[in-house]
């Protein structure tokens, strides 16, 4: 049973078909787009609109586009108790922490307050870990080739890397001591 399903899963990436009765990408991005949608629809709701200010738009890296759809928009706090699937890790100055959660990597101070997005809506990311000198973040991405891949980003959300690549599952990133190279745990 093992040899089948294995050789399916090869014959499948050859053809480079979907595999499995889930293709994780494809839903992603249509999960992606249904909550888009949901949004837009929430924000153009005339009965909703306070007057007030409209949310300001987001940096350069983060911005999506859907398409002709246009609405009001409106800034929503949301305080978070707990999660499913997170991941966090402090910096080595013990300033800061940067954490997976909804599908996206966060960074806010380690004494609470407000967090930022640091990684754009088409990065899947999670366990993420700095470096030892707290320039670079470390993570595993669930790429739309439907693999597990390491990438990097600083943590202001710029120069995102991915660093590994291929039909390997690449997952749980480490630094080395001196923070020359990133260990990972793969198939390979």
């Amino acid at each position: 049973m093992l040899k089948t399903s294995v050789e399916r899963f090869a014959l499948d990436r050859d053809h480079n078909r979907p595999y499995g009765p889930l293709n994780r990408a494809r839903n992603r991005w249509a999960s992606l787009a249904i909550a888009a949608v949901a949004v837009v629809a929430i924000a153009s709701c005339k009965g909703h609109d306070d007057g007030g200010p409209t949310a300001p738009s987001a940096p350069a890296a983060l911005q999506i586009s859907l398409g002709p759809l246009t609405g009001t928009t409106k800034d929503v706090t949301v305080d978070m108790k707990e999660g499913t699937n997170m991941a966090v890790s402090p910096s080595p100055d013990g300033a800061r922490l940067v954490f997976s959660a909804q599908g996206a990597l966060w960074v806010m101070p380690i004494a609470g307050g407000n967090a930022t997005r640091i990684s754009a809506f088409d990065v899947e990311p999670t366990a993420p870990v700095w470096s030892p000198d707290g320039r670079t973040i470390a993570f595993q991405n669930y790429t739309t080739d439907g693999n597990f891949h390491i990438w990097a980003i600083n943590p202001d959300g710029t120069n995102p890397q991915e660093l590994t690549t291929g039909f390997f599952d690449d997952r749980e990133p480490a630094w080395t001591p001196d923070g020359s190279a990133v260990v990972f745990s793969s198939d390979r």
